[in-house]
C-alpha cells in the first residue's frame, strides 16, 4: 500500500525545505535526498519530477536546515 504523490512545492519561509501533498491530501515536510535511494533514519523516500525527498520525521531527525 502506498500513497501517491500530486505535488511538491518549496516551503514558503525556508530555503531547502520542501512541503509534499499526497492524493490523501495529506502534507508532509521533506528535503532534497542528495544521496538518491539511501535512507539514513528509515524515511520515506519520494519521487517528484526527476528529483527524490526525504520525508522528514520530527521524532527521528534534526530540524532541517534553515
Amino acid at each position: 500500500m502506498s500513497i501517491e504523490v500530486v505535488d511538491v512545492r518549496p516551503h514558503e519561509r525556508h530555503y531547502g525545505v520542501y512541503i509534499i501533498k499526497f492524493e490523501d491530501g495529506s502534507e508532509r515536510l521533506a528535503t532534497r535526498n542528495l544521496t538518491p535511494g539511501k535512507r539514513v533514519y528509515g524515511e520515506r523516500l519520494v519521487k517528484w519530477g526527476g528529483a527524490e525527498y526525504r520525508e522528514w520525521n520530527p521524532y527521528r531527525q534534526s530540524s532541517p536546515p534553515r
